[in-house]
């Protein structure tokens, strides 16, 4: 089914193209699956599988270059969702786990979150898909205000931290 909605979605827009970026090995066999149903033309030409970086060459940079490049996302992983959020980029989480949706919520985006076991799935994120690609700019600069916010909110805790163990003679 994830590969009909890919080639659905690439048959819309042919500037769409699709950047697969692994997060774990068991990612690679998932993607490996999904490319089997996508046609062969979109394989060639519009599709690309990042390298799963791992251990002293998985520094970030590469893979955080990606993801800033990105126009748009879906996400299954709770990384690769707060990745993109962090960086502005406007995504889909597909929520598998639970608590992958709790991020949602608490930075208040479940509308930016569809998890994958409910019924009539593909046919609510082809949807929201096609919805997202007319208003990437609309979810971008929404996505700053949030990280602006995140950003505020943490500072104001350091400092509450920082006063409290000073107050206590702790530093």
């Amino acid at each position: 089914q994830f590969g009909n909605y890919v080639n659905y979605i690439l048959s819309l827009n042919s500037e769409v193209n699709i950047v697969f970026i692994p997060h774990m090995y068991k990612d690679i066999e998932i993607i490996s699956n999904v490319l089997n149903f996508i046609r062969d033309d979109y394989r060639r030409n519009r599709i690309s599988v990042a390298p799963l970086l791992n251990g002293t060459l998985n520094g970030g940079d590469y893979i955080f270059s990606l993801y800033k490049k990105l126009d748009f996302a879906l996400g299954m992983r709770f990384h690769s969702n707060v990745c993109a959020i962090g960086l502005n980029v406007p995504n889909i989480g597909l929520i598998t786990y639970h608590k992958h949706g709790y991020l949602f919520d608490e930075i208040n985006l479940p509308d930016r979150a569809l998890n994958v076991k409910e019924e009539g799935f593909f046919d609510k994120l082809t949807y929201k898909t096609i919805e997202d690609l007319g208003r990437l700019y609309e979810i971008r600069e929404n996505y700053k205000k949030i990280n602006e916010k995140l950003e505020k909110d943490i500072y104001e805790f350091h400092l509450k931290v920082k006063q409290w163990l000073t107050e206590n003679k702790v530093i």
